[in-house]
C-alpha cells in the first residue's frame, strides 16, 4: 500500500476544514434561532402578564357596591395634596369609570421612569373596594345611600408607558399610579408593572360615552441587554378585547 501524497493530505485537510466550518456555522445559526425564539417567548409572556393584570381591573371598573351613584366622603378640596396630586379630574367624577388619555401625559403629577412616552395612551380606572371599609381608615372613601351607609375605599388606577424601566434607561415600561393610603392619608403611589412594554393603545367600544368593552393594543420590546449594538430592538404587537362587567351595565 502506498502512502498518501501531500496533495491528498491537503485535500483531506481542506475537506475536513469545510466540514468543521459548516458544522460551526450550523451550530451558530441554531443557537441564534434558539435565542430569537426564547426572546420572542419572553415577549409573549410579558404581553400575557400585562393582559392578565388589566383584565380584572377592567372587569371591576365601575363597581361601586350596591349604589351606582355613591358620594365621596368629605370635601375633596380639603383632602391632602397626595390625593389630588394628579388633579381632581383624575379622581372625580366617578363616571365614566373607564377613561382614556390619548397620546400625551396631561396630568399635573409627574410620570416616573424619565416621563411618559409620547404617543402612548394612559388608561384611568375607577372602582370601590369589594369590602365595606372602616370609616376614615386613611383611604379616600365612598359612601352609599343605603341604610346604614356602606363606606368603601375608592380605588383609582392610572396605567401609562414610561420611557425607562427601573434599572434600565434604554427599555420602556408599563407603570401604574394607584390611589391608596400612605401614613394614614390618601395618596398616589407609582410602581412599575412590566418592563419592555413600548406602547399602549386603548379603544373604548362602541364609544367612549357608553363603553361596553375595551380593546387593548400592546407593543412589546425586547430588553436593551438582549439586543446587539446597532440592532433595532425587536417588537411584538398584540391586542385583546375585554368586556366591561360593571362599567357597561
Amino acid at each position: 500500500m502506498r502512502g498518501a501524497t501531500l496533495i491528498e493530505l491537503l485535500i483531506a485537510m481542506l475537506l475536513a476544514g469545510i466540514a468543521v466550518t459548516g458544522a460551526l456555522t450550523g451550530l451558530a445559526q441554531a443557537q441564534r434561532i434558539r435565542g430569537e425564539a426564547e426572546r420572542l417567548a419572553r415577549m409573549h409572556e410579558r404581553a400575557q402578564y400585562v393582559f392578565g393584570t388589566l383584565e380584572p381591573e377592567l372587569q371591576m371598573a365601575g363597581y361601586f357596591g350596591s349604589d351606582r351613584a355613591p358620594q365621596l366622603s368629605g370635601d375633596m378640596a380639603s383632602t391632602t395634596g397626595g390625593a389630588t396630586s394628579c388633579g381632581i379630574d383624575a379622581v372625580l367624577p366617578l363616571q365614566p369609570p373607564v377613561r382614556v388619555m390619548e397620546g400625551n401625559w396631561s396630568l399635573p403629577c409627574p410620570a416616573q421612569g424619565q416621563g411618559a412616552k409620547p404617543g402612548s395612551d394612559a388608561l384611568i380606572l375607577h372602582r370601590a373596594s369589594t369590602r365595606i371599609a372602616a370609616v376614615a381608615d386613611g383611604a379616600l372613601q365612598l359612601v352609599s345611600s343605603a341604610t346604614p351607609p356602606e363606606p368603601r375605599d375608592l380605588f383609582v388606577r392610572i396605567y401609562y408607558i414610561a420611557r425607562a424601566a427601573d434599572g434600565d434607561a434604554h427599555t420602556p415600561a408599563l407603570r401604574v399610579k394607584s390611589l391608596t393610603a400612605v401614613a394614614g392619608k390618601p395618596a398616589f403611589v407609582d410602581t412599575e408593572v412590566m418592563p419592555g412594554v413600548d406602547d399602549l393603545q386603548v379603544e373604548l367600544l362602541p364609544d367612549a360615552a357608553a363603553p361596553r368593552s375595551v380593546r387593548v393594543r400592546l407593543r412589546i420590546q425586547a430588553d436593551a441587554a438582549e439586543v446587539r449594538a446597532g440592532e433595532t430592538p425587536p417588537m411584538l404587537a398584540l391586542d385583546r378585547r375585554f368586556n366591561l362587567r360593571n362599567a357597561g351595565s
